[in-house]
């Protein structure tokens, strides 16, 4: 009992930490002059352009890229908010305040948060406090707790569908198609090798990868001897061989005989894949055993 009280604590205090240490990283932020903070935009977007060079082999225009950089810094003010209040409501969970009260208070102290960073930004040089970039800073706030809301719900709709498996999966499935898809980018578009060769090297970095998370993180998989480990690895592999042909496919159809965009049809394609792959994963490769305790004899 004392061991979970003292957990709970250190979680809380934790929790705590890390929301203050954001709110104080939004504090910085706001004290920066106009100046500055046009030169950090700028260069995120440089990054993001240069990132949309190397995957898809596009550049912006100069029509795309101010509308990029508009809807860049909406989303960034909605986003630093939005991770703000769940960060409240997180501590305040972890405190045993009851769910509701914690929504209700985290949006309250997001929305008076809000209030004081834009009345710091009336003592910065060349900024002003202006109502509109306080809603949209409640805007964000609101919103991130709408999609806890309908997060949950739908967990609870759709617990098969929605659970911490399927969840992670799909959250290092995104990751994978990164490995995959910077990877191919790099053979591809900065190195110039032949579009299947890249996408061939890429795939194996993604396995490896794909490998190493779906056992440890997602699926939970233990193997206790070096041959139950190498027949698992062997499977992940076969299955990862079929579906790299099917990508192979797909791929030259699309590149080669469609002229599509690489990046384009890599997305595509990857979202294929992963379907494919996690029903190996599932029903075959990671499938786990009944102990062998609770084999019954046939009646």
């Amino acid at each position: 009992m004392n061991q979970q009280a003292s957990s709970q604590k250190t979680n809380t205090i934790l929790a705590w930490t890390s929301t203050a240490l954001w709110a104080l990283g939004l504090f910085i932020l706001s004290g920066i002059s106009p100046a500055a903070v046009a030169a950090m935009q700028a260069s995120a977007v440089a990054w993001v352009e240069k990132m949309g060079a190397l995957l898809f082999d596009v550049s912006f225009s100069p029509a795309f890229r101010e509308a990029f950089t508009q809807a860049f810094e909406v989303l960034l003010q909605w986003g630093s908010f939005g991770v703000l209040a769940l960060m409240l409501w997180n501590a305040l969970r972890i405190m045993g305040t009851p769910d509701q009260r914690a929504i209700v208070l985290s949006l309250a102290m997001a929305v008076f948060y809000a209030v004081t960073d834009e009345l710091h930004q009336g003592l910065v040089p060349g900024r002003d406090p202006r109502i509109l970039d306080w809603a949209m800073d409640c805007v964000g706030a609101f919103l991130a707790m709408l999609l806890l809301l309908t997060l949950r719900w739908a967990r609870g709709r759709f617990p098969r569908l929605l659970n911490r498996e399927t969840v992670s999966y799909v959250a290092f499935g995104v990751l994978t198609t990164l490995v995959n898809m910077v990877a191919y980018g790099i053979f591809y578009n900065a190195l110039g090798i032949h579009n299947l060769v890249s996408n061939a090297l890429a795939w194996v970095a993604a396995v490896l990868f794909a490998y190493v998370v779906n056992k440890l993180f997602v699926f939970r998989s233990r193997t206790d001897t070096a041959k139950a480990l190498a027949r698992e690895f062997g499977l992940f592999l076969a299955a990862r061989l079929f579906s790299f042909a099917v990508d192979e496919l797909c791929m030259g159809l699309l590149v080669n005989l469609l002229h599509a965009n690489g990046g384009v049809a890599k997305v595509a394609v990857n979202v294929i894949v992963m379907v494919m792959n996690y029903f190996f994963s599932k029903w075959i490769i990671f499938k786990q055993q009944p102990p062998d305790g609770d084999s019954r004899p046939a009646e």
